[in-house]
């Protein structure tokens, strides 16, 4: 570790709630010491990942976001703060699980697959004992296109588009024929 500068520790072990220490720093003066951390017990979200005619879906990933609502904004000086967050592939069955979560924490819970269209919540869900939920992913679709140099009209190879479900919020609404959100052009 590099005395002076500033760390964030994650710790994490089946079973026991996900941890996150941020802004530690390592003395200039002592630069090895003693840590103790001290981990909680967890919830836990299991469940399946299906399709839309009720197969398993292997592979997709479940995310869980725990919600600090307005809590989270102004911390940390970068507007956001900490996020914890955790996450797991399904199994080929189709089954997943995510054990590290905090007890009496809200979370948003996420999955997507490739090939089908992901699904996010909207709302927070407090996890305050272990939860069964089963997520149904439909097909999703395809987006083609290609992103041009806005001076020159040459196409740009290689360039990277996100595409990403509605704003959350944080963006106001689009206004239409000003382009901008997804990361590139049609």
């Amino acid at each position: 570790l590099t005395p002076g500068a500033s760390y964030e520790l994650k710790t994490k072990r089946s079973g026991y709630a996900f941890s996150v220490q941020s802004n530690l720093v390592v003395s200039p003066e002592k630069t090895s010491g003693q840590l103790t951390i001290i981990l909680q017990p967890s919830v836990t979200m299991k469940g399946r990942v299906l399709d839309e005619e009720n197969h398993p879906v292997a592979g997709a990933m479940v995310i869980a976001l725990e919600d600090a609502g307005m809590a989270g904004f102004g911390r940390g000086g970068a507007g956001f703060g900490t996020m914890k967050k955790d996450f797991t592939r399904s199994s080929a069955e189709g089954t997943y699980v995510l054990d590290t979560l905090n007890r009496n924490q809200q979370y948003r819970f996420g999955v997507s697959a490739l090939g089908r269209a992901p699904i996010f919540d909207s709302q927070p869900m407090m996890m305050d004992s272990d939860q069964t939920r089963d997520f149904t992913l439909s097909k999703g679709g395809t987006l083609t296109g290609k992103v041009t140099d806005s001076q020159t009209g040459a196409r740009i190879e290689g360039a990277r588009v996100v595409a990403i479900v509605g704003n959350m919020g944080m963006m106001g609404p689009r206004m239409p024929g000003r382009g901008g959100g997804a990361g590139g052009g049609g």
